[in-house]
């Protein structure tokens, strides 16, 4: 069981590292926070945050860095998962083994 909370741990180590990077792109492209008293402002600072939010994760994808850590999150989800299947597989094993008998 240890294993699989440590791959699950690991993906969510790299999803925090991924977030991190992605979100330093963000606030670099956002430039701060709308101004609450206007309604109107909030709206087009919101629509300026989604454009550049996305302009942040078009330049994101091509830092090596994200690159990387996107890799290991998949690389680290995909060996979380394997585990996960593997020692339910077993647990199952031993259940029908017991039902058997």
């Amino acid at each position: 069981m240890a294993d699989t909370r440590q791959a699950w741990s690991e993906v969510a180590d790299r999803f925090g590292e991924l977030g991190l990077k992605l979100k330093l792109h963000y606030e670099q492209a956002a430039g701060g926070r709308p101004d609450d008293a206007s309604l109107k402002k909030a709206l087009e600072d919101l629509r300026d945050s989604v454009d550049g939010a996305f302009d942040a994760v078009g330049n994101a994808v091509k830092d090596p860095a994200v690159k990387d850590d996107a890799r290991d999150v998949a690389r680290a989800m995909r060996e979380a998962l394997s585990t996960t299947f593997a020692e339910a597989s077993e647990d199952l094993r031993g259940c029908f083994k017991r039902q058997g008998r």
